[in-house]
């Protein structure tokens, strides 16, 4: 394959990112977690970590990737292009490489699942973290959706309506970290998307257009020092309008996505996250930076060109806020809020005249009509509101009363402006109520041919209801690739092997030959490993949750979570964050180096390499002594290991 300007950005974001500045100590404080905090009695019903996303790539890359880091990958992408004309294929002014002839790479999934299993065994199917969900208007059928995933681009299928639908990849030639938000134009052949994933590091802050759907792209336009994009939405009132709410203010493009420019009168220092049209004009919801962040609504009756902040008392408190809103225009437009600092669920409030005054519904304190243990109020957020904000006003209710929220564990309904809520799904299927993910993140609505669909968008993927949330349907993640992985390990005895550890996704293991990966392991999966020179049935294989949470198997490959068993005798207990990392590594010897099968190697925060054997771990050096600098490592990132292969 010829040389992407993705694969070049990957590659020189690890090999500089050893140059960053170091952690900053006030997140660190802010966000502290307990392992035990995410286990539901022990280590086999396991709540994913929302920071584990971003506490991964802090510790891979030793801190924040600031915009000069992103600025700088650019041009030296611009000169790989420059040296290698030959690879790259001119199609309406975008780059895509020309395939080469050489090594020929197939993608093994994952694709689909016979089984997940996180203390409970479901068979359904998910996909990864989803950022938009946009069923085509103009294809009468209902087969035409795209979704934007989180690390894997823009996805389109046309035929949605199928069992397992065909999905293909969009943006793979022009970066798949392209994952913060996307809208349609004036028509839906149209696309302008927004690169920068709210949630992860990396390579964003620019926009992209289409013209024929998905087919060919326009060169990337960056928006000033943004790295992350929140929200995407276009005025199609004459000449497309483009609004795109970054984490550095607001920008907008008059011109239909020949230019940007930043909105003065949002201020540059502040996240823009929501974006609606109401009977009033244009709102935006911004939060500040910071400790103590707090949001604030504004108003454009010029289409964006300039703003006002929205003067009420009701949004005192007020941090991450999302807005919902049946159709564009509309005069009813709800905003769900997280508190100041985005520590707790604030309320759910309902504006009648287009966003210009504001009442709170008082809606978190509220029992919903079917409350469980886990959901006892409609607290939805919980202990995430940071992350997972989720609102969809159903346009077929001509007084915009039913109303959608997703949170972190579950969902709910009104069907009366939020007097009475029920709860319509549960993230593991308990309490009689149907399977949807955790992390709620986007919803969308059609009425393709009288049949009403909702859409809700999690972390694990995206799920469907033609029933009003009565049941819902995960089929639609068949053949859906995006999942995002942290660690790949595989056995030289297992034919086609691969055991994964995913974000919110557990840790997966490939059946046979197949693109078929099923869950073992609940939560989030970090660190895995699988001995290189066993090939009995029985070799010896890890996983990890966060701190040093390692599980083991000597069933090979391991078929069920009953095949893990805790391994953590001769480290600190699970909980010592100030000792392990909250990314555990796990180091597999290569082939040849290790005869027993039974040699892996893990190491802590402050500077100790652990060793193990068949009953658990030896420290074999610490910080001081055998070569290794006193202190902690250097920043305390997650460092590689290399094994000798003697």
């Amino acid at each position: 394959m010829g040389i992407s300007t993705t694969r070049f950005l990957t590659s020189l974001a690890l090999l500089v990112a050893c140059g960053l500045a170091a952690q900053d100590d006030a997140y660190k404080a802010k966000h502290q977690v307990n392992y035990q905090r995410f286990t539901r009695g022990d280590d086999t019903k396991v709540i994913d970590e929302a920071w584990g996303r971003l506490e991964w790539f802090r510790e891979r890359m030793g801190g924040e990737l600031g915009p000069d880091f992103t600025q700088q990958l650019l041009r030296e992408a611009e000169k790989e292009r420059g040296k290698y004309p030959a690879l790259f294929q001119a199609l309406g002014g975008p780059e895509k490489p020309v395939a080469l002839n050489g090594t020929t790479w197939v993608n093994l999934g994952p694709t689909t699942s016979a089984f997940t299993q996180n203390g409970i065994r479901l068979t359904k199917v998910d996909s990864g973290r989803l950022r938009v969900i946009l069923p085509d208007t103009a294809d009468a059928s209902g087969n035409t959706v795209y979704v934007l995933a989180s690390g894997g681009g823009l996805w389109k299928t046309t035929n949605f309506l199928s069992n397992s639908p065909t999905w293909t990849p969009l943006t793979d030639f022009i970066g798949s970290n392209i994952s913060g938000s996307v809208a349609f134009g004036g028509v839906t052949s149209t696309l302008y998307v927004g690169a920068g994933d709210p949630f992860d590091q990396g390579i964003g802050g620019f926009m992209v257009k289409s013209i024929n759907s998905g087919s060919s792209w326009s060169p990337s336009i960056k928006l000033g020092t943004a790295s992350k994009i929140y929200d995407l939405k276009v005025d199609t009132t004459a000449q497309d309008i483009v609004l795109v709410g970054t984490n550095t203010g607001l920008y907008r493009s008059a011109n239909a996505g020949v230019s940007y420019t930043a909105v003065a009168t949002i201020p540059a220092t502040v996240k823009v996250w929501s974006l609606a049209k109401t009977s009033a004009g244009w709102l935006a919801t911004t939060e500040t930076t910071g400790a103590g962040a707090a949001g604030s609504v504004y108003l454009s009756t010029d289409q964006g060109a300039t703003w006002t902040a929205v003067s009420t008392a009701a949004f005192s408190g007020a941090g991450r806020i999302t807005l919902g809103i049946g159709l564009p225009g509309d005069s009813v437009v709800y905003a769900f809020a997280a508190n100041t600092g985005d520590a707790a669920q604030l309320d759910l409030f309902r504006s009648s005249d287009g966003g210009s005054t504001w009442t709170a519904l008082n809606v978190t304190s509220r029992t919903p009509t079917n409350p469980n243990t886990e959901t006892a109020t409609m607290d939805l957020m919980d202990g995430q509101p940071w992350y997972n904000h989720m609102i969809l006003v159903d346009p077929a209710d001509s007084a915009r009363n039913t109303v959608y929220l997703g949170g972190q564990l579950a969902s709910a309904k009104t069907t009366n402006g939020g007097a009475t809520w029920t709860l319509t799904s549960n993230w593991l299927a308990q309490f009689g109520l149907p399977y949807i993910h955790a992390d709620f993140h986007c919803a969308a609505y059609s009425n393709f041919g009288g049949t009403p669909r909702l859409y809700f968008g999690t972390d694990g993927g995206i799920f469907t209801s033609t029933d009003g949330g009565t049941t819902w349907d995960d089929t639609k993640n068949n053949g859906l690739v995006n999942h995002l992985i942290y660690a790949l390990a595989a056995n030289p005895g297992v034919a086609g092997s691969a055991l994964v550890g995913l974000q919110d996704n557990g840790t997966r293991i490939r059946s046979g030959l197949t693109s078929t990966f099923n869950q073992v392991r609940g939560g989030d999966g970090f660190g895995v490993a699988w001995a290189q020179d066993v090939t009995s049935a029985s070799a010896v294989s890890m996983s990890s949750y966060v701190y040093n949470a390692i599980r083991r198997s000597t069933t090979s490959p391991v078929v069920d979570q009953s095949n893990w068993l805790p391994f953590t005798s001769g480290l600190a207990s699970p909980g010592s964050s100030s000792v392990y990392n909250f990314v555990t590594p796990i180091i597999t010897p290569p082939a040849g180096a290790d005869s027993t099968g039974q040699v892996f190697f893990t190491y802590s925060k402050t500077g100790v390499i652990y060793q193990s054997n068949a009953t658990g771990w030896t420290a074999i050096g610490a910080a001081g002594t055998g070569g290794i600098t006193a202190g902690r490592f250097v920043r305390a990132v997650s460092h590689g290991i290399g094994v000798s292969p003697t």
